[in-house]
């Protein structure tokens, strides 16, 4: 067939079901983020029914044992999960929560709008509790406050107050050592007037 092309109709009925059970840590190589790793079991029971144009998606997920580590800012979070609950046309974050393995957490809620043409829009507070978010081989930096994360598949906003409550700056025990000057003679200089 040339040329080919097909379509789908958007008032066309949806009908299926998507279960299963998955770890977050596929997303570390599909995402190709090699200096981050993310684990977590993930449970899902969604049903879909409705069109295109207006889906219509039932059911609840659950993540539970999540850990997520940054290498290169030092962030570590332990005992990570998260209850998305669908209450038409979006799938409600009825629970998030982790910590930092030092007494700091993390918690938060939010929505996910169920909507294909509006990109899927979004909505996540979080609340940082006495979380140490950096640390580094120079730095312990632990935060404290409310940040809401916003937008869609095409555009993300970040906002809120975050405060330092903490921070712990080290100095390394010895500094590195003075470079020491050398005297450069040059000899055959390109411009030098022969004597």
């Amino acid at each position: 067939l040339a040329p080919f092309s097909f379509s789908i109709e958007k008032e066309a009925p949806l009908l299926g079901k998507i279960s299963g059970e998955t770890d977050l840590a596929i997303l570390s190589g599909i995402l190709e983020m090699h200096d981050q790793q993310f684990s977590g079991l993930i449970n899902f029971n969604f049903d879909i029914s409705g069109t295109l144009q207006d889906p219509l998606v039932t059911g609840r997920s659950v993540m539970t044992d999540g850990f997520y580590e940054n290498i290169q800012t030092g962030t570590v979070l332990r005992e990570a999960g998260f209850k998305l609950e669908s209450d038409p046309p979006k799938i409600m974050v009825k629970e998030f929560i982790a910590a930092d393995g030092r007494g700091g957490r993390l918690t938060g809620e939010g929505w996910i709008d169920v909507v294909p043409e509006k990109g899927f829009p979004y909505n996540i507070e979080i609340r940082i509790s006495n979380a140490s978010l950096f640390n580094t081989d120079m730095a312990s930096l632990t935060f404290g406050g409310v940040t809401e994360i916003s937008g869609s598949l095409k555009e993300h906003f970040l906002s809120g107050n975050i405060n330092l409550v903490r921070g712990d700056i080290i100095i390394p025990e010895r500094l590195p050592p003075e470079i020491t000057e050398l005297e450069v003679i040059e000899i055959n200089r390109k411009g030098d007037e022969e004597t």
